[in-house]
């Protein structure tokens, strides 16, 4: 008897349960309309990112940007940017968003710089931007670089600009002979606490200041990579490093031009035990 009643609880329950999910997932399933995008999941959080990088540089409203950033509920949205341009990188997918996402960044990080310097006419550190950030070259800069904000020809105080205006690709009308970026340094390292091969590449203007957001070629036989700077600020704002593979032989060079890097490969160092291991190189590329 009591055996009977147990099976006709089990039994309610099951029956109980297949009407609950048959309502649930094919009559009246749940959804969801104008959810936050900080409830999606992490790879859709990385597609919207992508796409408010994108938006970003069609449009450079940073105001919109950072108010888009801010739906995601991000602990830091700026580490957020570059953990995801970093894994993009690592994967080798899509070099063209990782440039992006990095512009994102540095365009985020130089915000309150280029705030204060407003007063409503174009202010000095315009024209600085430009001749440290983009050299003088017959191609069309990569979308790093401000130009000058338009003034106002009426007297008086006029209404501060919104930085996102003044981001907007910057056209130099005399190209400068010579190369705009050159080999300050090379140097190879040996030390066994670094990960074997490692490139280690410094961007710098003439002030020597680190530059973000640089674009750099890497290429060898049967490959070529493309990688940016910016994305590990902990170390420096001009900071990209390349793992080298054994045996193989790299040439490197960034995008807006400038001089070469060529056969870079890793040095044979040995540690106090006498074993061997792959060292690294160091490269300074700087404006002259």
């Amino acid at each position: 008897m009591k055996g009977g009643i147990f099976v006709q609880i089990l039994g309610g329950l099951a029956i109980g349960l297949a009407i609950g999910l048959l309502i649930a997932w094919v009559i009246a399933p749940v959804q969801y309309k104008d959810t936050s995008p900080a409830s999606l999941r992490a790879e859709f959080k990385d597609q919207y990112r992508e796409a408010i990088a994108s938006a970003f540089n069609a449009t450079r409203n940073l105001e919109r940007a950072k108010a888009r950033l801010t739906l995601l509920a991000d602990q830091n949205s700026e580490q957020a940017l570059i953990s995801q341009a970093e894994r993009m990188i690592a994967e080798g997918n899509s070099p063209d968003s990782a440039f992006e996402i990095a512009v994102l960044v540095n365009a985020l990080k130089a915000e309150p710089q280029v705030s204060a310097n407003f007063t409503g006419t174009a202010p000095p550190l315009t024209a600085t931007l430009t001749q440290e950030l983009i050299p003088s070259t017959t191609q069309t800069p990569l979308r790093l670089a401000s130009s000058t904000p338009e003034a106002t020809s009426s007297p008086g105080p006029s209404p501060t600009p919104r930085p996102t205006a003044t981001f907007r690709p910057t056209l130099t009308a005399t190209p400068t002979q010579g190369a705009p970026f050159i080999v300050l340094t090379r140097d190879e390292v040996c030390d066994p606490k670094l990960e074997p091969g490692m490139l280690m590449v410094e961007v710098r203007n003439k002030k020597r200041q680190p530059i973000p957001g640089m674009e750099l070629v890497i290429s060898w036989s049967g490959g070529e990579e493309r990688f940016f700077t910016g994305l590990k600020p902990e170390i420096s704002d001009g900071y990209a490093d390349f793992h080298m593979q054994a045996d193989t032989t790299y040439n490197l060079h960034l995008a807006l031009g400038g001089e070469s890097a060529s056969g870079l490969s890793s040095p044979l160092c040995t540690d106090p035990d006498g074993n061997n291991y792959a060292g690294g190189v160091r490269l300074v590329f700087q404006q002259p």
